[in-house]
């Protein structure tokens, strides 16, 4: 999918992208990480056999990650794969995450490992 947000970001590739508790990352960084989390969720969505565009075609993922790093690959790792980021609150309760991801439609929930149970 050709977003001009990672066009730019390939121009930019050596600068930093984010500072975080975690470190400095450049977009270089940013890219490489987003890019994973992309096919990720492509070769896990079962879409692909269907799917000529190779695409999530604007599927919901609804993601609960931690602030930082991570946050903005996976919202950008959404968007490289043609799907509708769903952020969700990591200090909600579950009802409340449950509620979001319901009536956004999401079809992919992806948690980082402290949030899976």
């Amino acid at each position: 999918m050709n977003l001009p947000l990672i066009t730019r970001a390939l121009e930019h590739a050596d600068r930093i992208a984010i500072v975080a508790t975690e470190g400095v990352f450049t977009y270089r960084d940013l890219l490489h990480t987003s890019s994973q989390i992309a096919t990720h969720l492509l070769n896990n969505s079962g879409n692909n056999s269907d799917n000529n565009s190779g695409d999530l075609q604007e599927s919901r993922v609804a993601f609960l990650v931690p602030p930082g790093f991570e946050y903005v690959a996976t919202q950008w790792g959404v968007w490289r794969a043609g799907g509708i980021a769903v952020p969700l609150c990591t200090s909600h309760p579950r009802p409340e995450l449950e509620y979001v991801i319901t009536q956004s439609g999401a079809s992919i929930i992806v948690a980082h490992p402290h949030f899976e149970p």
